[in-house]
């Protein structure tokens, strides 16, 4: 799954790929990245961290069986720290090439 950050913008792609979860965004995102990230998540400095909600929102209708590899992807996202129970958000990898 990949959350594609582009001139302030934040679109979900690859939404079918459960087993990567990244940001992808340009070097010139790097200065906003924050402000575009406001309404899927935050940026730490160093990581993104992206609403649960928002990808769920962002992925509706997608089959049962999505929701099934969606929660077997947070289950794997908490084993690792990479899940932030208090803003229900999952922290992703910056691509900084995109």
């Amino acid at each position: 799954m990949i959350i594609r950050v582009q001139g302030g913008r934040v679109s979900l792609e690859d939404i079918d790929t459960l087993t990567a979860f990244k940001v992808a965004a340009t070097e010139s995102d790097r200065a906003g990245l924050g402000a575009a990230l406001a309404a899927a998540g935050r940026f730490d400095g160093e990581h993104a961290w992206i609403s649960e909600v928002w990808v769920r929102k962002s992925a509706a209708g997608r089959p049962p069986e999505w929701t099934a590899g969606f929660e077997k992807m947070l289950t794997f996202a908490r084993s690792k720290g990479w899940y932030d129970d208090a803003s229900a958000a999952i922290r992703a990898h910056i691509d900084w090439g995109a």
